[in-house]
């Protein structure tokens, strides 16, 4: 009888704080905190990334410091970290901002057996809510703006 009872009352307490949270945020707070800053908020929606400016971008070599025209006066500053040939069709580049909190640019070029040429990249500072993907839009490569949750996954 006397195990009875202690087991009684153990069940009792667990029921009773069953439903208690230790760490319970309101939904009002956890909104706040998954929202993040834009990075990008100055910058317009799509820019144009033409085809002389890409080539030139992979001319430059790893540790030199590079601008980008993003927009009527406003520039994409910062140093090449990397550049990584990965086979003869392949050039990876990977561009630090110093002028965009940190932003990291990924860019790769693609040489086809055609000798055409193809180009994919990003812009991206996982801190920040904002971030741009470069895509061929009716045969010109431009960089538009999306959520960074659609671009990586954290």
């Amino acid at each position: 009888m006397k195990n009875l009872l202690q087991v009684a009352a153990i069940v009792a307490t667990l029921f009773a704080f069953l439903p208690a949270r230790a760490q319970y945020v309101p939904k009002e707070a956890q909104k706040q905190q998954t929202e993040k800053a834009l990075l990008f908020a100055q910058l317009p929606p799509i820019f144009n990334m033409n085809t002389n400016l890409l080539q030139n971008i992979f001319t430059i070599n790893a540790f030199e410091k590079i601008m980008i025209p993003v927009s009527p006066g406003i520039f994409f500053e910062g140093t090449v970290l990397e550049k990584v040939r990965t086979n003869d069709h392949v050039v990876n580049m990977n561009i630090r901002s110093s002028n965009f909190a940190g932003a990291l640019m990924t860019i790769s070029k693609i040489t086809f057996d055609d000798q055409t040429v193809n180009y994919l990249g990003r812009i991206i500072n996982i801190r920040y809510s904002d971030a741009f993907v470069l895509k061929k839009v009716n045969g010109q490569f431009v960089f538009v703006k999306e959520k960074q949750a659609h671009v990586v996954t954290e």
